[in-house]
C-alpha cells in the first residue's frame, strides 16, 4: 500500500509540472482565423498599431505596473497606475484632466495604495484601492462618498484579507468585486455598502487528476490530505458590464467554455453560440497542447462585439455577438503589434485601447478596411437585409477565399429567405453543421412540396400493387 501512496503522488506531481508547461501556437502569425476543421489559416489585417503611448507622451511622470483602463459614458478615459498609486483621468484626446492619489477619507487613510481597478459613473469615481483593503467613491472633489471594507466576508476563510482588484458597478448602484484570493464567486455590496451575496462562482473543473487527488485522500492521514492542493473554483479574473447589466468575465484555470462568460441578473452564463452552447465550445486557440487559456481582460461594444486578451500567449481574440471567431492577432513580444503582459483591454469609439503593465504603454489599434467590411455585412445580417450582406460577403471572398464565416453566413442569409439548396453549398463550405441540417430538412420539405402530386399518384400505385400483389400471393398458395 505505501509503494501504491508514493507512486500515485509521484504521478500527481509530474501532471502538475507538465499541466504548467505551455505551448503557443502559431507565433509567426500576425493575424489568423480557424477553418472548419479548426486549423489556423492566415487571414488579413484586422486591426493595425495606430500608436503606442507612454507616460512621457501624455505629460505626466511615467506609468508604472498600470492594472486597469476603463472609458466613461463621456469617452474619458481612466488607467490605475498601480505601481504609482494613483489613478488618471484623460479627455479623448489624451488631455489630462485629473490626477488621484490623495483622497479625503473617514477611515483617516488619505493616499491610494496599489489600486488595481478602476470604474466611473455619473461623475463618481470608483477604486479598488488594493493594498488598503478597501472600494472607495469619490466626488469631483476627491471625497469619499462610499467605503466598502469588506466586512462580513470572514468565512471566505481565516486569513483572508479583503484585497479587492476589479470591479463593476450596476443601474441599481450595486458594486460587485473580484478578487483572486476569492474563489466563492464576485462579492456583491448593496448601495449601503454592505456585503450581501457571493455571485455566480465558477464550477470546480473535473480532470483525471482532480480524480487521483480524490483516491489519495482516502488512503492518506489528515495531516497529508492537508497538503494535497484543494479542489476549489477558480475566481475571476476581469470584470465588465454592459447596458442591461449583463457582466462579462473572464477566469484562468476552468473548464473549457468556461473562460468567458456573460451573467445575467441570476447569475446564469447567457453566452451561447448560435448553435451550441458555449460551453460545448472552446475558446482561444485551437491549436495548443498541455495548457489551458488565461484570459485576462474582455471587452464587450454596443454592437455585441468581444475583445477578449489572453495572458500565456499575449494574444487578442475577436468575437462576435453569436461567438463566432473573426480573428486573432498579438503575440508576445516589443516589437510592433505584439506585447509583454497585457493587463487590460478597452475600447475609445472605433479603437482599442491595450494595456501593457511591462512596457507601461497603451497601444491604440484601429480597424482596417477588411474588418469593417466583416461588420457592415454582419449588420446588414441582422437587420434582415440579406441581399446586401451577401454582396459585400461575395466581395470580401474574393479577396480572402479561406474564410468560412463568410461562407456560413452567406449560407444562413441563403437559409433565411428560404433558398435551401443554395444555402446547404455555403453551409457545408463554411462548416456550420447546424445550420446545414436546418436547411436539408427545409430542402426535403420542398422537394416533397414540389413532387406532392406525383408522390401521391406513385403512393397510391404502390400500395394497389402492394394489396394485387398480395392477393396474388395468397391465391397462389391456396391452390
Amino acid at each position: 500500500m505505501k509503494k501504491i501512496t508514493v507512486c500515485l503522488s509521484v504521478l500527481v506531481l509530474l501532471m502538475s509540472l507538465f499541466g504548467g508547461i505551455t505551448a503557443s501556437a502559431l507565433s509567426t502569425k500576425l493575424d489568423y482565423q480557424y477553418d472548419e476543421n479548426k486549423h489556423s489559416i492566415s487571414g488579413p489585417v484586422t486591426y493595425e498599431v495606430k500608436e503606442r503611448i507612454y507616460g512621457s507622451d501624455l505629460g505626466v511622470e511615467k506609468l508604472d505596473e498600470p492594472s486597469d483602463i476603463f472609458i466613461d459614458e463621456n469617452n474619458n478615459i481612466y488607467i490605475a497606475d498601480s505601481g504609482n498609486n494613483r489613478i488618471l483621468i484623460f479627455d479623448d484626446s489624451w488631455n489630462l484632466l485629473r490626477e488621484i492619489s490623495e483622497i479625503s477619507s473617514p477611515d483617516e487613510v488619505n493616499k491610494l495604495y496599489g489600486p488595481k481597478g478602476v470604474f466611473a459613473k455619473n461623475g463618481i469615481v470608483y477604486i479598488c484601492d488594493t493594498e488598503n483593503s478597501r472600494v472607495v467613491a469619490v466626488n469631483e472633489n476627491n471625497e469619499v462618498i462610499r467605503l466598502v471594507k469588506g466586512e462580513g466576508l470572514l468565512s471566505v476563510n481565516e486569513k483572508f484579507v479583503f484585497k479587492p482588484e476589479k470591479m463593476v458597478v450596476d443601474s441599481n448602484d450595486n458594486i460587485l468585486v473580484s478578487s483572486s484570493a476569492v474563489y466563492q464567486g464576485i462579492m456583491r455590496f448593496n448601495p449601503q455598502d454592505e456585503f450581501k451575496s457571493f455571485f455566480a462562482p465558477n464550477q470546480v473543473e473535473t480532470s483525471f487528476g482532480t480524480f487521483i487527488n480524490s483516491l489519495l485522500k482516502s488512503w492518506f492521514t489528515d495531516t497529508q490530505k492537508e497538503s494535497l492542493r484543494k479542489n476549489l473554483p477558480s475566481p475571476y479574473s476581469n470584470l465588465y458590464i454592459s447596458e442591461g447589466d449583463f457582466i462579462y468575465t473572464t477566469a484562468e484555470n476552468v473548464a473549457s467554455g468556461q473562460d468567458m462568460k456573460c451573467l445575467n441578473s441570476s447569475g446564469s452564463n447567457v453566452l451561447v453560440y448560435a448553435s451550441v452552447a458555449a460551453s460545448k465550445e472552446k475558446y482561444g486557440d485551437y491549436e495548443t497542447k498541455y495548457r489551458q487559456n488565461a484570459f485576462i481582460d474582455i471587452h464587450c461594444d454596443d454592437e455585441g462585439y468581444m475583445l477578449v486578451a489572453d495572458k500565456n500567449t499575449q494574444k487578442l481574440f475577436l468575437y462576435d455577438s453569436e461567438c463566432n471567431l473573426l480573428s486573432v492577432f498579438g503575440g508576445i513580444g516589443s516589437e510592433k503589434k505584439h506585447f509583454v503582459s497585457i493587463s487590460s483591454v478597452e475600447k475609445l469609439y472605433d479603437d482599442y485601447l491595450i494595456l501593457d503593465s511591462e512596457t507601461d504603454s497603451i497601444t491604440v489599434m484601429s480597424p482596417t478596411e477588411y474588418i469593417r467590411s466583416v461588420m457592415e455585412a454582419m449588420q446588414y445580417y441582422h437587420k434582415g437585409e440579406y441581399t446586401k450582406s451577401e454582396n459585400i460577403w461575395i466581395k470580401l471572398l474574393e479577396n480572402n477565399s479561406n474564410f468560412p464565416f463568410a461562407y456560413r453566413s452567406l449560407g444562413r442569409a441563403q437559409y433565411h429567405i428560404g433558398n435551401y439548396k443554395k444555402a446547404m453549398e455555403y453551409l457545408e463550405m463554411g462548416g456550420d453543421t447546424y445550420f446545414y441540417s436546418l436547411a436539408l430538412n427545409g430542402y426535403r420539405k420542398e422537394l416533397v412540396q414540389d413532387n406532392f402530386l406525383g408522390l401521391t399518384i406513385g403512393s397510391v400505385l404502390l400500395i394497389v400493387g402492394f394489396v394485387y400483389l398480395v392477393k396474388f400471393i395468397k391465391k397462389k398458395l391456396m391452390s
